[in-house]
């Protein structure tokens, strides 16, 4: 039997349930299914796995009456497809929570989360840095704008568990890949991420006005999508700057922020 915990797309845990049924009775199918459940459309559940159709968090129920799912495994299947159907970042940040809460070891929560602050990605950078310690009081005062120490604890404890920093057996500290997360994790952890450092510009405005450069742009959509390829091979070009560094330590991490969004509407006002 397919673990649930073992899933964050409802829509794999729900083929993952399909093919166990089948494997373990060969008069199991579709519309099988759809009479144990309630269902009034025999292909429901194919066309839920198919991408066809989105389950909606009230038939929840209905489906897990069909797989004769316990209330426990129910309740976590509930979290995934409400996760799923949130609208905001703010509701997928607060189902993804209830969601991981159930998983094994709590490591993807870690990693999701880290990614919800501007701090401790810059922290995990700081890592490469000569002297750096692993160590709230050190790491705090550090950070432009500073933190406090209870806010660089934190940070750092959820960079170790979730693998974005590791300690080596001769106790230095440096960055790491991090907990794998799946597509719909991975892309709320970078929308947070984004999210986290336009926080980090708006805070730090005031003090580095100076080394801020933007535009207001009159763009057709082609040019839209020009600039945007443009900003692509800038951000490319950068990275290729950083790895052509080689060894050399860096002196101070920094943080880039471009963003190209419409600040007018094209609308009828006649």
């Amino acid at each position: 039997m397919p673990d649930v915990r073992d899933f964050v797309d409802y829509r794999e845990y729900l083929a993952a349930l399909v093919s166990h049924h089948k494997n373990i009775d060969r008069s199991f199918s579709y519309r099988g299914f759809a009479r144990k459940a309630g269902l009034a459309s025999p292909n429901y559940l194919q066309q839920v796995i198919s991408r066809n159709r989105n389950l909606a968090p009230a038939s929840v129920p209905a489906f897990a009456k069909g797989f004769g799912m316990s209330r426990a495994d129910a309740r976590i299947f509930q979290f995934m497809v409400e996760f799923d159907a949130a609208r905001t970042d703010d509701e997928k940040n607060q189902w993804c929570d209830r969601l991981l809460d159930h998983e094994r070891g709590h490591a993807r929560r870690k990693a999701v989360s880290a990614h919800r602050q501007w701090y401790p990605l810059v922290i995990r950078e700081m890592a490469a840095l000569p002297g750096f310690q692993p160590d709230p009081a050190w790491v705090a005062p550090r950070l432009r704008p500073a933190i406090t120490e209870a806010q660089a604890r934190r940070a750092l404890e959820l960079l170790f568990d979730a693998g974005l920093l590791l300690r080596a057996h001769d106790g230095a500290v440096r960055p790491g890949p991090g907990e794998a997360l799946e597509p719909p994790l991975a892309e709320l952890a970078a929308r947070n991420a984004e999210r986290s450092r336009g926080q980090l510009v708006s805070q730090t405005l005031n003090d580095r006005l100076d080394t801020v450069r933007s535009l207001s742009l009159r763009l057709t959509p082609s040019a839209v999508s020009a600039a945007n390829a443009a900003i692509d091979r800038l951000i490319g070009e950068l990275e290729a700057l950083v790895a052509a560094d080689g060894e050399a330590p860096p002196a101070e991490i920094h943080t880039l922020a471009v963003a190209l969004f419409p600040v007018t509407a094209t609308t009828d006002l006649g």
